[in-house]
C-alpha cells in the first residue's frame, strides 16, 4: 500500500508528478514493465537541477544489488526521500556491455571494483550539479560492499558523510554454503579455486567476491574492517535475511557504526532480504539516520517477505 513517511522541510507542489512511497515489490516490477529498458530512474530521483536545502545540504545517493537495479530497488524509497525534501539520485552500476534485452535490465554483473568507479564517477557529476561538498549513501545489498570499496580504497571518505547500509554483507556471506564449498577447493589464490570462482563468475558476476572466504572480502575486512572513520554508518539488518547468511556479517563493530536488526523494534516486520527495501520501517530507520534530529518515529506495521507492505 502507499505509504508516506515525511520529515524536515517537505518539498512545495511544484512537483505533483512525484507519488507517493509505494511499499510493494509489485510496484517496483511494473515499473520496470513500464521502461523500454527496464532500468529508469525511479520518482523523485535525478533531477539534476536540485539544490540541496539547509536542512538537508548533501544529496542523497541510492545504490542497488547485484541482479536489481534502481528502479526495482528504490521505487518506494526514492519517491519517500524526494518528499523529506532530499536531492535523490539513483544510478545503475555494472552493466554488461554485450547485454541485450531482457538481460540489459538486470545489472550489478560486473565486479565489485568496476562499479566502485562508476560511483566514483557519479558522486563526483552530482557534487558538480549541486554544489554539495558531500553525499549520503544509502545502498542495498551488494551495493554497500560497492559503496564502501569506493569510501574505503578510491577516495570516498572525504566525499560521503553518512552511509545507510541495508542488508550489506559487510563480512561476506556463506549463502547456500557456497563459501563453505570453496574453501575445501583450497586458499584464495590456488589454481582449483581461481578456476572455480571465475567459473562462478562468469555466471554471476560479482558473487565469489561476497563470499566470506573470498581474497576480496579478506581485503576489505583489512586495516580495521570494512569501515573508515570519519563516515557515520547505520546498518539495517533483517534476521530472516536468506542471502546475506548469517544475517549477522551485516554488523560491523566499529564506534562510528550503529547496528539495526530492524525485528528488535518491530517483531511484525517479517522482511527478508528483497523485501527490506520495500519495507516502511526500514524506511522509517532510514531517514533517522539520515537526519536524528528531524525523522518521525519509525512506524511499526506488518510487512511480508518477498512482497513488502
Amino acid at each position: 500500500m502507499p505509504v508516506v513517511l515525511l520529515c524536515g522541510a517537505q518539498r512545495a507542489a511544484a512537483v505533483p508528478d512525484v507519488p507517493p512511497a509505494d511499499f510493494r515489490l509489485a510496484a517496483g516490477m511494473a515499473a520496470m514493465a513500464a521502461s523500454p529498458r527496464g532500468d529508469a530512474p525511479p520518482p523523485g530521483a535525478n533531477d539534476w537541477s536540485c539544490r540541496p536545502s539547509a536542512e538537508h545540504p548533501n544529496p542523497v545517493v541510492l545504490l542497488h544489488g547485484q541482479f536489481e537495479n534502481q528502479t526495482i530497488a528504490w521505487q518506494a524509497m526514492a519517491p519517500m526521500l524526494h518528499h523529506a525534501g532530499y536531492c535523490v539520485f539513483s544510478m545503475n552500476w555494472g552493466e554488461r556491455s554485450s547485454d541485450t534485452w531482457p538481460a540489459v535490465a538486470v545489472k550489478g554483473r560486473l565486479p565489485i571494483e568496476h562499479g566502485a568507479a562508476e560511483v566514483a564517477d557519479f558522486v563526483e557529476r552530482v557534487r558538480a550539479a549541486t554544489g554539495a561538498d558531500r553525499v549520503d549513501f544509502l545502498t542495498h545489498s551488494m551495493g554497500g560492499l560497492v559503496g564502501g570499496y569506493y569510501v574505503k580504497f578510491l577516495g570516498g571518505a572525504d566525499r560521503v558523510a553518512r552511509f545507510v547500509a541495508i542488508a550489506a554483507p559487510w563480512n561476506g556471506s556463506d549463502h547456500f554454503a557456497m563459501s563453505s564449498g570453496m574453501q575445501l577447493l583450497g586458499a584464495p589464490g590456488t589454481s582449483l579455486r581461481t578456476a572455480a570462482e571465475a567459473a562462478l563468475g562468469d555466471m554471476s558476476g560479482p558473487l565469489p567476491q561476497v563470499l566470506t572466504s573470498s581474497a576480496f572480502m579478506s581485503r576489505m575486512r583489512s586495516d580495521g574492517g570494512p569501515t573508515v572513520p570519519g563516515v557515520a554508518y547505520t546498518n539495517l539488518i533483517s534476521r530472516y535475511d536468506e542471502v546475506v547468511v548469517p544475517f549477522t556479517s551485516s554488523i560491523v563493530d566499529a564506534p562510528n557504526v550503529r547496528n539495526i536488526v530492524v525485528q528488535d523494534g518491530c517483531e511484525q516486520d517479517l522482511a527478508d532480504h528483497l523485501a527490506l527495501v520495500v519495507d516502511p520501517v526500514t524506511a522509517g530507520h532510514a531517514l533517522a539516520a539520515l537526519d536524528p534530529d528531524r525523522a518521525p518515529a519509525v512506524p511499526c506495521v506488518p510487512v511480508l517477505p518477498l512482497i513488502g507492505n
